[in-house]
């Protein structure tokens, strides 16, 4: 299922944005009692570390991507954040996906894809 561009997740911390990741990964847990923002934010940082892998190759191989980040001048957030979700909304789509593609630009695609430093 598509999700809709929500910009306003740009301007959420890597900390929030762990948060909301981890929460759509614990909110279906049955019998267990609801979790601190602190323990949903571990559990979306520690899914974001396990999962940096496969993002990198879903988002560093990706022409639109790299023609985005490498065209001189042409650097533009909001196209850019659309990119990422239409990228990795087909292999993550159980995850709020704006938030994810969200989080993965506030981590830098510098830092995830060698190529871009």
């Amino acid at each position: 299922m598509k999700q809709q561009i929500n910009v306003s997740f740009l301007d959420l911390s890597f900390d929030e944005l762990s948060i909301i990741i981890g929460n759509s990964l614990t909110e279906e847990a049955l019998g267990s009692k609801p979790l601190k923002d602190s323990e949903k934010m571990e559990v979306g940082k520690n899914w974001f570390a396990a999962n940096l892998g496969k993002i990198k190759e879903l988002v560093c191989n990706n022409e639109i991507i790299q023609k985005q980040v490498f065209k001189e001048g042409n650097k533009e957030r909001n196209l850019l954040y659309a990119a990422v979700i239409d990228v990795i909304s087909s292999y993550y789509g159980s995850l709020p996906v704006s938030a994810l593609s969200a989080m993965i630009i506030n981590y830098g695609l510098g830092k995830l894809c060698d190529q871009f430093e």
